[in-house]
């Protein structure tokens, strides 16, 4: 076994446990919170912006005004969350601690897919070699996460526009699921 298939192995079971000791509605509010926090950060990081220029700190970078109302608005959110729904989790009982490890291990299955086929598009561009054929996990989780989240192909496509050595742009009337 590989290390690579050692540490995927360890995130995802402590992703299980998290998702056993949490429950399904936890975790739901959880990622709910994140897709909320992704969707109102902009308007808020706005806000964010006046209120800091209003007492004479100024804002370069934007990401950081980005960040702050990310983090906000996802601690709002899950504070508010778990205060109005205390109870319904534990009545739920053994049916929410399951519930929660499948969503718990989709959510970390699909980052781990995003991050996987990052590393592997940029590989033969830096010469990191991609994922080594000694691993076993890495790309089963590849491929169970493709079937969720057809990422590598959108990644690669990405990068291909973007990182492409000789300069050549894609054309827009390439199809997104062209696979290099």
């Amino acid at each position: 076994m590989h290390w690579l298939d050692i540490v995927l192995l360890i995130l995802l079971v402590i992703s299980a446990l998290r998702g056993y000791r949490s429950g399904f509605v936890a975790q739901a509010i959880g990622l709910g919170s994140v897709v909320l926090a992704y969707i109102l950060a902009d308007p808020v990081s706005l806000v964010v912006i006046d209120l800091f220029a209003s007492k004479g700190v100024s804002l370069t970078a934007g990401w950081i005004s980005w960040s702050l109302a990310f983090l906000v608005v996802v601690t709002l959110t899950r504070w508010i969350a778990r205060f109005l729904l205390k109870g319904v989790g534990q009545m739920l009982g053994v049916v929410n601690r399951l519930a929660g490890v499948v969503l718990s291990l989709l959510v970390t299955m699909m980052l781990l897919v995003v991050l996987l086929n990052i590393y592997s598009s940029l590989s033969p561009r830096y010469g990191w070699g991609g994922i080594p054929e000694a691993c076993t996990i890495a790309p089963e989780i590849q491929k169970v996460g493709e079937t969720i989240l057809p990422t590598r192909l959108l990644i690669q496509q990405g990068l291909r526009e973007h990182l492409d050595p000789n300069g050549v742009e894609v054309a827009p009337t390439d199809s997104i699921y062209t696979v290099i």
